[in-house]
């Protein structure tokens, strides 16, 4: 191989998942090229000259073998995003009922109901409601809060927090976040801000 070497080749089809195991047939029988090839995942490991039997049965152990790693792997990368997808479901679930000021098992059937109705995953209605609704939400609360804390009108509040996002130089959500939180710097802009806009 004269521009890569065997363990160079091995590392790259193993970890772009280019098949299904790798054996090694090679002269080297020294300690550290072994712990190599057992390092990035080598199935099968022979050392020159071999026969055919020897070849035959390295060959179809390494397969049975890769199979059943990559059953474990599917498995595993399932199970992962199942969960990933469970939490996004939780997480919408929090703010439907929130916003429709009604239980989390309600909220979970609605949105059970919306999945069927638009025939489309769960997982994607949950991913609408928290990029539409978690941003809003926050703003809103901020803007209702401003509103009551100065006592002036929701376009004045939009303007304050507005004003507060540009001043400490984050977004918007982020502002109403600070300020639905009550820090500080949110808390001068809240007692001041109505006579700043």
């Amino acid at each position: 191989m004269p521009v890569f070497d065997g363990i160079s080749v091995a590392e790259k089809i193993i970890k772009e998942e280019l098949a299904g195991c790798v054996i090694f047939i090679t002269a080297y029988a020294n300690r550290e090229f072994i712990e190599k090839a057992k390092e990035i995942g080598v199935t099968g490991y022979l050392v020159k000259p071999i026969d055919d039997k020897t070849l035959i049965s390295t060959i179809e152990i390494s397969i049975a073998q890769s199979q059943k790693i990559r059953k474990v792997v599917n498995e595993t990368r399932e199970a992962k995003k199942k969960l990933e997808e469970s939490k996004l479901i939780n997480r919408a679930k929090i703010i439907v009922s929130k916003i429709n000021n009604i239980s989390e098992g309600e909220a979970y059937k609605f949105m059970q109901k919306m999945s069927m109705d638009k025939q489309c995953p769960m997982v994607e209605i949950a991913s609408f409601f928290i990029e539409n609704y978690s941003e809003r939400g926050a703003i809103e609360k901020a803007k209702s809060k401003i509103m009551k804390y100065n006592n002036v009108s929701e376009k004045k509040a939009y303007n304050i927090l507005k004003m507060y996002s540009r001043d400490q130089n984050c977004s918007l959500f982020d502002a109403a976040e600070k300020i639905n939180k009550i820090d500080e710097t949110a808390l001068l802009y809240l007692t001041k801000g109505r006579n700043r806009c």
